[in-house]
């Protein structure tokens, strides 16, 4: 075992560390307050987030364009859902805002808290070729 994997820190080592920042995939916090002025804990990791999967943001005057590379996959959609957290008291509770969701077969690929200025309701989703185009209109 050399100097990178000692377990000094109890993650797994900085080696570890090191290789799950490369990836993408450490997890975060973050924190916010409710309206019933409890405090809320979200906790993701880069894994679930757009992560190397996001391509590019395309703002127009009518559309904002997502897009998305998830080569290899098949039957990727796109869905509008609650953005949910979980707080202090292990219960899910929704933020107030919209999240979307990208799943394959059910299991979630990718979540990204939507901008408030997007119309959420009539959006369009395309799969072709490995990439996932989403637009919506402002």
């Amino acid at each position: 075992m050399g100097f990178f994997d000692d377990d000094d820190f109890g993650f797994g080592g900085i080696g570890d560390l090191f290789r799950k920042l490369a990836e993408g995939g450490a997890d975060f916090e973050e924190y916010s307050v409710g309206p019933d002025g409890k405090k809320r804990i979200v906790r993701r990791s880069k894994r679930t987030g757009f992560g190397k999967s996001f391509l590019d943001q395309i703002e127009t005057k009518d559309k904002t364009y997502f897009l998305f590379d998830f080569s290899g996959k098949k039957g990727v959609v796109a869905e509008v859902t609650d953005e949910l957290v979980i707080n202090d008291y292990g219960e899910q509770v929704s933020t107030g805002k919209k999240a979307l969701q990208i799943k394959e077969g059910g299991q979630v690929l990718s979540e990204y808290s939507l901008p408030k200025n997007l119309r959420k309701k009539n959006f369009e989703s395309e799969f072709t070729n490995g990439i996932l185009e989403v637009s919506f209109r402002k």
